[in-house]
């Protein structure tokens, strides 16, 4: 049978998994180049000016919560910002990648972490890894940081038909009118 002129389907998600890396990567650029970098340069300014104020001085006192979360959030966005310029190839694999970010993410240790792998370890498009890493984490900070749960399991299937990515946690899950809100109901 002969190929007509419309791409096949893998290639348009090839296509399109490129198009949203480089999306990322741009918006990483940016965000790190713009917006973060011209924080760092307002707070090292504030820094200065509070280092002119005697420690006792309320005014003083009064500078330095603002400069302690804005030196918070530059570490909270150039993290992202990194992260988003990674590409794929740096991931190992994902068994491993989730354990190293639900330990750099853990919160004093107040949930019990693993994760279950079924079937053999096979290698992934490099786009399909990443963008799985990205759905991945996503997951895992919401697991972690919302469901107020102690166990969180991510579950990695490799069989001959399909992969499976599963992050599960015992915790309060969704309220229903809110997922009612949401959609999630399947309506």
């Amino acid at each position: 049978m002969a190929e007509s002129g419309c791409p096949t389907r893998r290639h348009d998600y090839q296509g399109r998994f490129k198009e949203r890396l480089n999306e990322r990567k741009r918006i990483a650029r940016e965000l790190h180049d713009a917006l973060l970098q011209s924080v760092q340069g307002l707070d090292l300014s504030f820094h200065a000016a509070a280092r002119q104020i005697l420690a006792e001085e309320p005014a003083r006192q009064t500078l330095e919560l603002p400069l302690d979360r804005a030196d918070e959030f530059i570490v909270e966005g150039r993290d992202p910002a990194r992260d988003l310029r990674n590409s794929a190839s740096s991931l190992s694999d994902l068994p491993e990648a989730f354990p190293r970010f639900a330990e750099a993410s853990s919160l004093d240790g107040r949930f019990s972490f693993q994760v279950v792998l079924v079937g053999a370890l096979r290698d992934l498009h490099p786009l399909v890894l990443e963008e799985t890493n990205e759905v991945g984490r996503e997951a895992l900070r919401k697991a972690l940081g919302h469901s107020q749960g102690a166990n969180v399991e991510v579950d990695i299937t490799y069989d001959s038909k399909e992969f499976l990515l599963r992050v599960r946690d015992e915790g309060k899950g969704i309220d229903a009118e809110i997922s009612k809100l949401g959609g999630c109901d399947g309506q």
